[in-house]
């Protein structure tokens, strides 16, 4: 038995859990309710005589029981109850077990706290994979909605954004083509590096010859690989980063050489390039973009308002971004994409508006407006007291704001996630124009796809479809211990597509 013990301001809540060994989940949905948890772990099955406690048990005996029940100064004051069926197969009986005591906790801490998400118990990166998998099971819509407000608790809002997401999803997902994948490849180096920022990111100065390296190794991983392989058929490439812009013409060119000398691209449904951050982006790079093949290009100001790039530390300002925007725009890509952050320190609703009403001008394809998540190696999380975040509510009147903005001039969602440390424990969101959504981002998030990623800090997802499951292969972060090692990086896919 553990007790995790959680204190926001005065008020003390202990979670008692007996018999099972859920406190990550536990500690997940703790955080929906408490701002500030301080949990600690010990082992003690007293109810205490003072204060709110939460005891979750599970016991085997004839039928699996589960057991919740709220206590306040030593009194029950409400319990739950369930069962689970001997009947299920092993990996439902473990799923029902977890979703139910989760969900009995949920309605404990419903009774003492308001909750801080409208996300209910869904405290994943990809609640979408929940919808999907309903429908896979031949619920409609309305039965949907009943499962995700009655069994799950989520609010009208984020069911309505799931169903609507789910649905334009579907045809680019099913059918499974089981002959095909994507390529992922890392770029971890950066003009500069931004105060939120957590990825492997490397600042290019004074590191040309480490990129030159980076770019050797980077084709040995690709072409390696490709000599283990049973299906060579590439469904999508994704250059990401970083900020692959930083790459020369030369050095991109021959990366993509690479892929396509040793794998099939005949059949390439996308090949995006996220060139990131708009003063890295000059004519050069974008004819050798359009000569390669590439028809999706991202530039990513993340706000348009200079105060705030400088705030961050983006080393450029919004009308380098306007002047990126309009050389990119000439060679015609099929899609343009643009990154907004919504919650940046000393943003407030007027900025975000800003920001938003000044993508909308520049008319981009595709627009992704990502809520910003306090990462734990980032600087920002470092020195958060520097800076004044907008609250959770401020952060969803922004969200809202754009979606409304983006919606009324033909933008609708096409994918989403969500992240750890986000503020307000919100959610990034994709919008498209018509037919003009991101396979390789759709593809990614349901994994219902192998991806092959190359590169510092790149995680490759095996798919294996008559078992709907996927197996991650995650390469190293460190850019030296890529440069080291990457015949171990090899080594690591080659020996799962093996087995």
């Amino acid at each position: 038995m553990a007790l995790l013990t959680c204190r926001v301001g005065v008020i003390k809540l202990r979670i008692s859990i007996v018999g099972h060994h859920y406190e990550y989940d536990f500690r997940n949905i703790a955080n929906i309710f408490l701002e500030q948890e301080a949990c600690t772990i010990a082992h003690d099955l007293e109810p205490s005589d003072k204060g709110h406690q939460i005891v979750s048990k599970l016991e085997d005996k004839d039928v699996r029981t589960l057991t919740t029940g709220l206590y306040t100064d030593g009194q029950l004051v409400k319990e739950w109850v369930s069962f689970v069926d001997p009947k299920l197969d092993t990996i439902m009986f473990k799923k029902r077990t977890k979703r139910t005591l989760v969900r009995q906790l949920y309605e404990a801490l419903s009774m003492c706290h308001d909750a801080l998400s409208k996300w209910g118990v869904l405290v994943g990166v990809r609640p979408t994979k929940l919808c999907h998998e309903l429908m896979d099971q031949g619920h409609d819509d309305d039965e949907i909605r009943k499962i995700l407000d009655e069994d799950y608790f989520l609010s009208e809002e984020k069911v309505n954004l799931l169903l609507e997401i789910c649905h334009l999803e579907r045809p680019y997902i099913y059918p499974i083509k089981e002959d095909r994948f994507s390529i992922y490849l890392s770029i971890p180096f950066c003009p500069t590096r931004c105060l939120y920022c957590s990825f492997p990111s490397y600042a290019v100065a004074g590191r040309e010859k480490e990129i030159e390296a980076y770019t050797e190794k980077l084709i040995y991983e690709i072409t390696e690989t490709a000599k283990s392989l049973d299906v060579t058929k590439v469904d999508t490439i994704y250059f990401g980063g970083g900020t692959p812009a930083v790459l020369s013409s030369e050095q991109i060119k021959r990366i993509v050489k690479a892929i396509n000398d040793n794998y099939d691209v005949s059949s390439l449904r996308e090949f995006t390039f996220e060139a990131g951050r708009p003063d890295a982006i000059d004519e050069p790079l974008l004819e050798t973009l359009k000569e390669l093949g590439v028809d999706r290009v991202c530039v990513n100001p993340q706000t348009m308002d200079d105060r705030t790039l400088e705030i961050i530390g983006r080393k450029h300002n919004v009308e380098q971004t306007v002047r990126a925007m309009a050389m990119v725009k000439k060679y015609n890509f099929d899609a343009v994409n643009m990154d907004l952050i919504v919650g940046l320190p000393e943003e407030t609703l007027s900025d975000a508006k800003l920001s938003i009403d000044s993508v909308l001008k520049l008319k981009p394809e595709n627009i992704t407006v990502h809520t910003l998540a306090i990462k734990r190696s980032s600087r920002l999380n470092r020195e958060r007291d520097d800076y004044e975040l907008p609250n959770e509510h401020l952060v969803e009147d922004m969200l809202s704001t754009i979606d409304e903005e983006v919606r009324a001039q033909g933008y609708v969602p096409y994918y989403m996630y969500r992240q750890k440390y986000m503020l307000g424990n919100l959610e990034n969101v994709g919008y498209t124009l018509k037919d003009k959504a991101s396979i390789y981002n759709m593809m990614i998030m349901e994994e219902k796809q192998t991806i092959l990623a190359f590169g510092a800090g790149a995680s490759s997802k095996f798919f294996y479809p008559s078992e709907d499951r996927f197996e991650r292969v995650h390469n190293v972060k460190s850019l030296e211990d890529y440069l080291s090692r990457v015949d171990e990086m090899v080594k690591r896919k080659v020996e799962v597509m093996k087995s």
